[in-house]
């Protein structure tokens, strides 16, 4: 019962005043201060597309895409040529004593690469951008990553030796220093629209290199069935791939200095230089020159066969014989 009083006592004390204010004079009112506006809720930027950021994919110089200042300050000496070529940009230096080249470059559609997964350990981009590993085809003398659009075009940054020599521990931790310091900068100049472009109208630049190859049903057979042709966005290179079995059979547009080993053959009358390395081939053929000393324009074809079907050197002959050609 004394609860209830209490709760009596307090209504009766508060009717009073109410009572009491009634009769006095208003109380002046006092500026009472607008709440601050309401924080907009933070909207993720849209998505950022290649030809936002890189403008005209045919004519992309990836040199300007490489920062020589960052490579630089993470280590590589003795640098020398830089090459503008149509699918990358090579950089070629020491580092710890190591010959090594930066590549930063290699547009590709969503479906090349298939191997491509999440690096966790990089920090996270927005505007639709990933960073991103090769999960199966890695190799212990270089450092590769991709830079991947929304859409899941990429581009990549690779540092490696350039010869067989593995290195050491310390040295195979200096290349990767190297590409972390590279990827930032092409990270930078992607999304803030720092890229220049070329001509390549001279030698194979101004083909779809997709339109010299021959349809691979016609030219390989039953090795051809679940091949999918993937043309680059730049059209400087084109890759058949079955990514069941990993079969891939590539033409690129190349900027390189003479192959030193391999085997000297003939296709359509055009020397050709094969070289072989387990599943993998390569045959190259001279078709220009560039302003690069000792360094020329070379159509290459490329085959990956998984052993024990077949000899890649015999896939990539085959194929070569029904592009030469129609090469310039």
């Amino acid at each position: 019962m004394a609860r209830s009083w209490l709760v009596v006592l307090a209504a009766v004390l508060l009717a009073a005043c109410a009572s009491t204010g009634t009769n006095d004079a208003p109380a002046p009112q006092r500026d009472v201060p607008s709440p601050p506006p309401a924080t907009p809720q933070s909207v993720a930027p849209e998505p950022l597309h290649p030809e936002q950021a890189l403008g005209d994919l045919t004519s992309l110089d990836f040199c300007s895409l490489l920062d020589q200042d960052k490579a630089a300050a993470a280590g590589v000496e003795s640098r020398g040529l830089v090459v503008s070529g149509p699918n990358l940009c090579d950089e070629y230096g020491t580092v710890s004593g190591q010959a090594i080249v930066v590549q930063v470059g290699n547009v590709a559609d969503a479906k090349e690469d298939p191997d491509r997964g999440p690096d966790v350990n990089a920090v996270p981009l927005d505007q639709g951008l990933k960073v991103q590993l090769g999960t199966y085809f890695n190799s212990p003398t270089s450092c590769l990553r991709y830079l991947t659009f929304a859409d899941g075009t990429h581009l990549s940054v690779n540092v490696a030796f350039t010869d067989t020599s593995p290195g050491t521990l310390d040295q195979r931790a200096a290349l990767c220093t190297v590409e972390k310091a590279v990827f930032a900068g092409l990270v930078e100049h992607v999304t803030t629209r720092k890229v220049d472009h070329h001509d390549r109208e001279s030698y194979l630049g101004k083909f779809d290199l997709c339109t010299l190859m021959p349809d691979p049903h016609n030219v390989l057979g039953a090795l051809a069935n679940g091949l999918k042709v993937i043309p680059a966005p730049n059209q400087h290179r084109c890759t058949w791939l079955n990514p069941i079995d990993t079969t891939e059979v590539q033409l690129s547009d190349d900027y390189v200095g003479r192959p030193t080993g391999g085997t000297k053959t003939t296709i359509d009358n055009q020397t050709a230089i094969v070289e072989r390395y387990n599943e993998y081939c390569y045959i190259r053929t001279q078709v220009g020159i560039t302003q690069w000393p000792r360094v020329y324009e070379y159509a290459t074809l490329w085959a990956r066969v998984p052993a024990p079907h077949n000899d890649p050197c015999a896939v990539a002959k085959t194929v070569a014989a029904a592009t030469w050609p129609k090469l310039p």
